[in-house]
């Protein structure tokens, strides 16, 4: 039987060796960053107990590391894009992260993302993330306000814009 006392990350404990459990629930979920918050919210709609745990101190994981923004478009773009002028092609924004992901582009989870990119935004949007109908035309690091769409990576930049139209697909949700 596995020692609980010397468990770690290098030396985990083994199921055997697991004398009882404290709580069960229907899922659980390590990490509770963005995609962890998304994990719990659709496995709770689907009537799962749910649990997320989390290594640090508060919640946001890796995403609350980053600026924040959320990367969507394709399928003619969201609401908030046509209304800046931009119509964004599910192949553009394709062909442009196949190239920003390097040679080891996983194609089939590249081409989920952009056919799901719109449902995604729509999702965020019906769970109640706020985005301002309002874009930032000049390319900066670091948005100082919360206005929604930016332009978030080299898509203006060759060789991306001569292979793929570019297009902000950076959305900054609204501070509240």
């Amino acid at each position: 039987m596995s020692d609980p006392g010397n468990a770690s990350v290098n030396h985990p404990l083994l199921l055997a060796g697991v004398p009882g459990w404290d709580a069960t629930v229907d899922v659980l979920i390590v990490g509770y960053g963005a995609a962890g918050a998304c994990a719990a919210l659709e496995a709770a709609r689907a009537g799962a107990e749910v649990c997320i745990v989390e290594a640090s101190g508060t919640y946001g994981g890796a995403s609350a590391l980053s600026s924040g923004e959320i990367y969507a478009g394709g399928g003619g773009g969201t609401p908030i894009q046509r209304a800046a002028g931009y119509e964004d092609a599910s192949d553009d924004m394709y062909r442009y992260l196949m190239m920003a992901g390097g040679p080891d582009a996983d194609t089939a989870k590249v081409r989920l993302y952009v056919d799901r990119s719109l449902e995604h935004f729509d999702w965020m949007q019906q769970q109640g993330v706020p985005f301002k109908n309002s874009h930032i035309r000049e390319r900066i690091l670091e948005p100082a306000t919360d206005d929604c769409l930016v332009w978030s990576g080299s898509e203006e930049a060759w060789p991306f814009s001569a292979h793929a139209r570019p297009c902000p697909r950076g959305f900054m949700p609204q501070w509240t």
